[in-house]
């Protein structure tokens, strides 16, 4: 029962987020970024270009998110600013799911249940995620490890602690 919950919160939060983005392909920005997301695509671009460092200087935001777009511009060049937005669409619904399986650990279930529709359902999340900006993929990674160190507290195994930090 929990499984089918779970597939039909991501499969919610996926079309909410799908619907979302069907009305912003209109928008005169949705292929021309200014200001952060502009430096981001103009670093990705440069690094899928064969610059695996970048520019010589230092990058001036933490690079895990320019290479997710560099990787993302090798897969899919021909629909470059979709499969971004789509990507990070698949990030927020998996972030749906992990607010469900924290709040599940320390929550009642309809209480966690409740968690995760509002987070499926929260407009803020819809915005940044159709965004070329780090946030959906920070917010991922952050519920990921936070679920990982709700693991290893749970389990007390060496293994898990050691292996929470590492993501």
């Amino acid at each position: 029962r929990e499984h089918l919950f779970l597939g039909g919160l991501f499969l919610g939060a996926l079309a909410l987020r799908l619907l979302y983005l069907s009305e912003i392909r209109h928008s005169p920005f949705y292929a021309a970024p200014v200001v952060d997301a502009k430096v981001f695509l103009e670093q990705a671009r440069q690094i899928a270009g064969g610059q695996f460092w970048g520019k010589p200087e230092p990058f001036w935001q933490p690079p895990l998110y320019i290479y997710f777009l560099a990787g993302l511009g090798g897969l899919f060049p021909a629909s470059y600013f979709t499969a971004i937005r789509l990507a990070q669409m698949l990030l927020g619904s998996g972030s749906c799911v992990l607010v469900y399986l924290i709040a599940r650990r320390v929550l009642p279930t309809g209480q966690a249940h409740l968690a995760g529709v509002l987070a499926a359902t929260y407009s803020m999340f819809f915005y940044y995620e159709g965004e070329l900006l780090a946030v959906p993929l920070e917010i991922f990674l952050d519920l990921l490890l936070l679920y990982c160190l709700q693991g290893a507290v749970a389990s007390g195994r060496g293994r898990d602690w050691a292996a929470a930090p590492d993501l």
